[in-house]
């Protein structure tokens, strides 16, 4: 029997031990980071909305064109542009009595139309307001308030919760006795921008205080950390 040759042995030894490595897996550690900050506002957007019943489709739709419009000259008249002025919703329809064990009828035709105003002079929201039901509006569904230039904001929130969580992952690494050596994932996450719900108006019955404080903006990140 030929004996095989030293060159030969040693590949066979090295071919065999690289099969019968065990891989390492790579440990990581998963920590959750935040920031936020409290900042003023500088822009509202108000939702109106005039809602009309009549007893055919023609008439509640000429009534609320009519009422509508009067809302329009009211707010040109406090200075907002057209531009800021949008419709987000018109419809007409049937309302039907809903009387128990009688058949349904049909009572007439409700038309809604709805307008968002847009103005950076909140000190007007007030005025915005009021004027708009003195005109006609007879439902405000919503008030938003928030920054135009949020991004700016939310870039130094979202910062801060990086920091935040590189902190906690150093802490829980040093404490298992290992290091960080680089980052596998980053998600981010970050909360709606705060809205103020107003009520229906039915009768403007005095001047509407409107108080906008200071909105949160908030970040959250969810960071991967390989450690070793």
């Amino acid at each position: 029997m030929k004996k095989i040759s030293s060159f030969f042995l040693i590949i066979l030894i090295l071919t065999f031990s690289s099969f019968c490595e065990i891989p390492k897996e790579a440990q990581t550690i998963t920590v959750s980071g935040s920031g936020s900050m409290k900042v003023d506002p500088d822009t509202a957007q108000i939702y109106l909305s005039v809602e009309v019943l009549r007893r055919t489709a023609k008439d509640s739709q000429s009534a609320c064109a009519e009422l509508m419009n009067k809302v329009y000259d009211a707010m040109y008249g406090l200075g907002i542009p057209k531009k800021d002025i949008q419709t987000s919703n018109f419809n007409i329809r049937p309302q039907w009595s809903n009387e128990q064990n009688k058949q349904p009828k049909l009572e007439g035709y409700m038309c809604t139309n709805q307008i968002n105003i847009k103005t950076k002079k909140l000190e007007l929201i007030s005025k915005i307001i009021d004027s708009a039901v003195s005109a006609g509006a007879n439902k405000v569904s919503g008030l938003d308030f928030y920054r135009d230039d949020y991004s700016d904001y939310k870039n130094k929130v979202l910062d801060e919760a990086v920091k935040d969580a590189y902190s906690k992952a150093s802490a829980i690494a040093a404490a298992s006795g290992n290091k960080i050596k680089k980052v596998l994932s980053i998600t981010e996450s970050g909360a709606d921008r705060p809205r103020i719900s107003i009520g229906l108006y039915e009768e403007r019955m005095a001047s509407t205080p409107i108080s906008p404080g200071q909105i949160e903006v908030s970040g959250n990140v969810t960071i991967v950390y390989q450690i070793d």
